[in-house]
């Protein structure tokens, strides 16, 4: 996700409300092949390099196979929060594995950010 850094210090998100939707969609994409090399065998920094990412990317996007089916749901049907970033979905899939806990805070940022509509 790109950003840009403002004087003050904030970051000001520079993609469009579509943009963000498409990598929150390649994202749950990469995690699919992510999870299809996870069930061949092969070992987590093979995984990593052939999809040129490093260790601890590699473990957050494999974090994202345990989002709510419902989150899942709402972004390939473009009804995630407007704004809300792949680095967010991965805090989410993070912070908790319990599913009502994720869509809970997935309705919190639905709540403050609204839904986006393409």
């Amino acid at each position: 996700m790109s950003g840009t850094k403002l004087q003050n210090g904030t970051a000001r998100n520079i993609l469009t409300i579509q943009q963000i939707n498409e990598s929150l969609v390649r994202g749950l994409a990469r995690v699919w092949q992510c999870k299809k090399m996870a069930e061949k065998g092969l070992a987590v920094q093979e995984r990593a390099k052939t999809l040129g990412l490093n260790k601890r990317t590699f473990a957050r996007y494999m974090n994202l196979c345990y989002l709510a089916p419902a989150i899942v749901a709402d972004i390939l049907e473009y009804k995630n929060p407007k704004h809300f970033t792949l680095r967010q979905l991965m805090d989410l899939a993070e912070g908790d594995s319990d599913f009502k806990q994720q869509e809970k805070e997935w309705e919190k940022g639905s709540a403050k950010m609204g839904f986006c509509s393409i």
